[in-house]
């Protein structure tokens, strides 16, 4: 006798019913609607041969046939992910070289590696901090495999990761010099948050002075710190030792800033795609396995 091939999404449907009692709970936890989740029951039912459910009353329970197969079922859904766990470490290996834009740094990599970490630890990953302009040089030469950089507009070959608000910040007891050149520490030439910074202040017709020019972002904060400067930061990524300008009469507003995944166009490796989902997801972005991301 020929014996079905059960698909395990009819399995977890059945475990969801059983665990909640309720058809509509637990397409809601399937990320499905009602009726899908009554189909799958029904389908897995007609496969089986027998009712795991009785509908009758008002509330769902299950059946003693239901009732005995539940263990099994748990147990083929434990395996069928154990097994899935298993051929992803072996498969992902090798040597991700990702970029990050100065900035995002710190707060990026605790959670990237902690998402890397969870998904294989057969993946070694190669850290280079710079300034956007550089990472996106060294992503077109193969240098990088990935990168995560920043930008005033959208690169349209490149995945959005985030488009937090740009934002003036400064040191607790910091106070400017009435009549005096606001002091600042930004980055170098060639940086575009940097120009938005210096663009908005000439604007406003405010004088400044650049205390520190510099690639580092350490180092611009240990200054600002330190109360000897303001700076501009993303939203979501200032240390918590440093307050926000929130008075648009003193300062400028600066607008956002755009947040990119962008990749080598080079062939990629299984490694390199769960690093990409990874960085996917610390951004809280849906991933959906392309290997392109502009497409």
């Amino acid at each position: 006798m020929d014996l079905p091939n059960i698909d395990t999404r009819l399995v977890r449907s059945f475990l969801a019913v059983a665990a909640e009692r309720s058809f509509s709970v637990a397409a809601e936890l399937q990320g499905c609607s009602q009726g899908t989740m009554s189909l799958r029951i029904r389908t897995l039912e007609d496969q089986l041969g027998i009712r795991l459910f009785d509908r009758s009353q008002s509330k769902i329970r299950l059946t003693t046939a239901g009732q005995d197969l539940l263990p099994s079922a748990q147990d083929l859904v434990s395996t069928h992910d154990l097994m899935v766990g298993r051929a992803r470490t072996i498969q992902h290996t090798g040597t991700v070289r990702i970029g990050v834009a100065e900035g995002n740094g710190i707060p990026l990599l605790t959670e990237l590696l902690a998402g890397v970490r969870e998904h294989s630890s057969t993946i070694e990953i190669s850290i280079l901090c710079q300034l956007s302009r550089h990472l996106l040089q060294k992503i077109q030469t193969g240098t990088l495999d990935l990168a995560v950089v920043t930008s005033l507009e959208e690169i349209p070959s490149a995945i959005l990761l985030d488009r937090p608000r740009l934002l003036w910040v400064a040191a607790p007891e910091f106070a400017a010099d009435s009549g005096a050149p606001l002091p600042v520490a930004l980055s170098p030439d060639g940086c575009q948050l940097r120009s938005a910074a210096l663009e908005a202040l000439q604007r406003r017709g405010i004088p400044y002075r650049e205390m520190l020019g510099t690639p580092s972002g350490t180092l611009i904060e240990s200054t600002v710190s330190a109360g000897l400067a303001v700076t501009i930061m993303a939203e979501g990524v200032i240390p918590t030792n440093l307050r926000v300008i929130r008075r648009p009469a003193l300062l400028p507003p600066l607008g956002t800033v755009c947040v990119h995944l962008v990749q080598s166009a080079a062939p990629q490796s299984e490694a390199v795609s769960v690093v990409k989902q990874a960085i996917a997801q610390t951004y809280h972005v849906s991933w959906s396995g392309r290997d392109d991301p502009g497409a």
